[in-house]
């Protein structure tokens, strides 16, 4: 199978008390009219195919100005097998033709029953106007949704 999006849109907020229920229904939409009941941040159901090949998220749709911190599976969803995943850091001038800016940012890591980061160095790696994320089951792949997370972590000016 050739790289397929699999990742659904960006979301500013998720529960992430729930578990192995259908994480689906983890993500909301932004809407302030509505009391907060979640937890405020940046993410995205990305819904695993199954198969080894490498799928991606959408762009984020939301400001990146420095560093920030990657969170593949925040809520330690049990996938039932050992399933490991590279994750890679892509960027894009025109929202199409993407470039891998940090290739296995996350490398061959397992995900089941777990929550796994890593630090996206923009200083040393660099920021484009269209940034996504990357995600290849290595090992034991599932059709299963994971949550993703993106932590900005430059500061205020």
């Amino acid at each position: 199978m050739a790289a397929e999006l699999l990742g659904g849109k960006w979301a500013k907020k998720a529960d992430l008390t729930v578990g192995d229920a259908a994480i689906l229904a983890y993500t909301q939409a932004t809407d302030l009219a509505s009391p907060l009941s979640g937890t405020v941040g940046n993410y995205c159901v990305f819904d695993m195919d199954g198969g080894t090949d490498a799928d991606y998220t959408e762009h984020f749709d939301f400001p990146i100005l420095g560093d920030f911190m990657i969170v593949v599976n925040p809520t330690g969803v049990n996938l039932g097998a050992a399933t490991t995943m590279d994750v890679s850091v892509q960027g894009s001038a025109d929202g199409t033709n993407y470039v891998d800016l940090e290739t296995d940012i996350l490398d061959g890591v397992t995900i089941d029953d777990a929550m796994v980061t890593a630090v996206y160095d923009a200083d040393a790696k660099g920021i484009m106007p269209y940034m996504r994320l990357e995600l290849t089951a290595a090992s034991n792949a599932r059709n299963e949704a994971i949550l993703l997370q993106i932590i900005p972590m430059h500061k205020a000016k």
